[in-house]
């Protein structure tokens, strides 16, 4: 397939995911329907175009919707679960085809689906978002306030006296001097790990709150309080370098870690697999290599439904 070909086929499956949204949105609008004949009458590559948007939306229709959205649950995606499941469905198809429609409008700084970036802060201090990741920064009385939104994000932070860096990770607060830490949203809760220095991390609802130092990682926990362990340095912000470290992860969690560099949507369509633990390194340059990998590892196998939508299985 030449790259005129390719091009063509996403343009395709494109119109047909946009045509089944209006048509779960409109079933009774006849006019809509007539022109919906037209365009699939156009040609084969139309219907073929239609024919995978429907066995898409058949597979993700025996899915829990919720299962699709982040763990953290971002209040963008919420509304996916109060929708029919018809729409829910063509929500998620949108979901798939245009991911950066849904980015925080809050950001200040984002990234897309793949990308990595490196921005250096007024400050001296320097941030890499990682793919799908977005920042913002909030002014802060006699200090530098810093919120990740989604995603990952890496900071090495100048050392400014008198002047703390903060920074917000979902329900978790990073209080800083000077030093160099990851903070990771993809996972169940947020987790916070140094590479090098010290940090306070702090969860205002618990009131519980630890010191972290290099080489120390902290997430909260399923009853509200921080649990710490330890991490190799070399595993901190191992995103930058397009590697997915993982050392006894759910199955689950892996998947949500792939999917922001995935131009399209990951559907994990086998329960059953998402508590399995996972140690491994994968390459997220080539985040479709890396789903067959891990899949292959555990009994499963991946169904690609279009050139947007894969599913993993039961093998």
């Amino acid at each position: 397939m030449t790259h005129r070909d390719t091009e063509r086929a996403e343009r395709l499956s494109r119109e047909a995911s946009g045509w089944y949204v209006s048509l779960e949105e409109h079933p009774d609008d006849q006019a809509l329907r007539d022109r919906f004949a037209v365009w699939v009458a156009e040609s084969d590559d139309h219907a073929e175009a239609w024919a995978r948007t429907k066995r898409t939306a058949a597979i993700l229709a025996q899915i829990d919707v919720r299962d699709l959205a982040s763990r953290n649950e971002r209040p963008r995606r919420q509304w996916l679960v109060r929708v029919g499941a018809g729409l829910a469905v063509a929500a998620v198809l949108l979901l798939a085809l245009g991911p950066g429609i849904w980015r925080d409008l809050r950001a200040d700084i984002a990234t897309g689906v793949g990308d990595v970036s490196e921005v250096a802060l007024a400050d001296g201090s320097k941030l890499t978002l990682g793919a799908s990741s977005a920042v913002t920064f909030e002014r802060s009385s006699g200090g530098r306030h810093a919120v990740v939104l989604e995603g990952q994000a890496f900071f090495s932070v100048a050392k400014r006296e008198g002047v703390p860096f903060d920074v917000t990770a979902g329900s978790l607060n990073v209080i800083v001097t000077g030093t160099a830490f990851s903070v990771d949203l993809l996972g169940a809760s947020p987790a916070i790990a140094v590479q090098e220095g010290q940090v306070r991390v702090a969860h205002e609802a618990s009131g519980s709150a630890v010191e972290l130092a290099a080489g120390e990682i902290a997430r909260l926990g399923s009853d509200g309080k921080i649990e710490t362990g330890q991490i190799d340095v070399r595993h901190v912000g191992a995103w930058r370098q397009q590697r997915l470290v993982v050392i006894d992860r759910p199955f689950g969690e892996v998947i949500a870690r792939l999917r922001p560099h995935y131009r399209g949507l990951i559907v994990l369509a086998a329960p059953s697999l998402g508590a399995l633990p996972v140690t491994g390194v994968y390459d997220t340059s080539d985040p479709a290599r890396a789903l067959h990998a891990l899949a292959s590892a555990h009994g499963a196998q991946v169904l690609t439904i279009s050139p947007f939508v894969m599913a993993v299985i039961p093998g």
